[in-house]
């Protein structure tokens, strides 16, 4: 497959893949809109905007969780 039929599948995966709301991820990772909003700003969480919110889609979101610390982790 050629470099520009591999990104065009890619971007039609993408379009077809679920997608949360801010408000969606805080409540699954447990943490503030506004933490979610400040990781989505820094880069941390990759989202698009739509609109005057940000989705998130659900790889991005899978790929932000593998990469959470966990508590007592050292």
């Amino acid at each position: 497959m050629n470099e520009e039929a591999e990104k065009s599948s890619n971007e039609s995966n993408i379009l077809d893949e679920k997608y949360y709301d801010v408000k969606q991820v805080a409540k699954v990772v447990d943490l503030s809109e506004e933490t979610i909003r400040r990781y989505i700003r820094a880069g941390k969480i990759k989202a698009v905007r739509m609109g005057r919110g940000f989705r998130i889609y659900e790889s991005h979101l899978n790929e932000f969780i593998e990469n959470l610390p966990f508590m007592g982790e050292d």
